[in-house]
């Protein structure tokens, strides 16, 4: 059973489990399942962890990833997806906010 733990353990932080959900739940760019890709939204686990530690709401998050989508990423942006992964970075954010309590 150790073996899974240890491959889990990039996971066990806020931002290992923000960087999963920005591949499995967003990837507006469709690249989960490519090995060589999987660090492609490294970059922006950093500053969404920082919105969700200063309480951000989840208006704010979906603009913050409709902005990462126009802007950083040429894309149209799609809110539906957007608002599902804001709920999910913010329920992401309360199970290890109370687990830390």
């Amino acid at each position: 059973m150790r073996k899974v733990d240890d491959a889990w353990r990039p996971f066990s932080t806020l931002h290992g489990f923000v960087r999963l959900v920005l591949l499995v739940d967003w990837d507006p760019i469709g690249i989960l399942g490519n090995i060589n890709a999987m660090d492609e939204y490294d970059s922006y686990a950093a500053g969404i962890c920082r919105l969700l530690q200063a309480g951000a709401t989840r208006d704010k998050l979906i603009a913050h990833l409709d902005r990462l989508e126009k802007q950083a990423m040429g894309l149209p942006g799609e809110r539906r997806s957007q608002a599902e992964v804001a709920e999910k970075l913010l329920e992401v954010f309360h199970t290890l906010h109370r687990e830390d309590a």
